[in-house]
């Protein structure tokens, strides 16, 4: 319980660590189809403090985002 509050209080954006929907994903898909970057992408879905599940969502999906 403990590793969950700290978890919770070392996110620093609104869906940092939250569960993927579609909406999220089709937004993903849309945001790297337009040249952005990895930094980019996690601030406008944001989850600029977890931008590593950004971006192995990314390659998950086989999407090239620019670092």
């Amino acid at each position: 319980m403990a590793d969950e509050k700290l978890r919770r209080l070392l996110q620093t954006d609104l869906y940092d660590g939250a569960p993927w929907t579609d909406i999220d994903v089709d937004d993903l898909r849309a945001e790297v189809g337009r040249g952005r970057s990895l930094e980019e992408v996690a601030e406008f879905l944001c989850r600029s403090g977890s931008a590593r599940d950004v971006r192995h969502k990314a390659a998950e999906l086989g999407l090239n985002v620019v670092e």
